[in-house]
């Protein structure tokens, strides 16, 4: 049985989407993320299903594909967290120098008092 067969092919695309997905968000193209995370779920359900309609299970998608969904969610996860931190310690930085844009830039921010934690 090949190693390389589609569903293993899938696994590592969901793979090498990880870090494009990251910097997606980073550089605040969120449509392209979720466009992004969508395919990885989708390759997620591809693989799987293809591998056991076609009789293709292999040692290394055993390993690949649950690793794979653990790196997609435990960086999101990360980023998420990370980028929402950003965004109070600016609006915090924001409100301490004085600007008056602070609310126009962070509404959600501002709104909802999230700045007090």
């Amino acid at each position: 049985m090949k190693v390389l067969n589609i569903p293993n092919t899938l696994t590592i695309a969901r793979i090498v989407i990880i870090p494009v997905f990251i910097t997606s968000i980073m550089y605040n193209r969120y449509l392209y993320a979720l466009i992004l995370f969508v395919i990885a779920a989708l390759t997620d359900l591809l693989d799987g299903l293809f591998a056991r309609l076609t009789n293709q299970k292999t040692a290394l998608g055993t390993f690949l594909d649950p690793l794979a969904d653990k790196f997609l969610l435990v960086s999101s996860f990360i980023i998420f967290s990370v980028n929402a931190l950003d965004t109070k310690v600016v609006y915090r930085y924001c409100n301490q120098q004085g600007f008056n844009s602070c609310h126009r830039l962070f509404p959600a921010l501002h709104d909802h008092k999230l700045n007090k934690d």
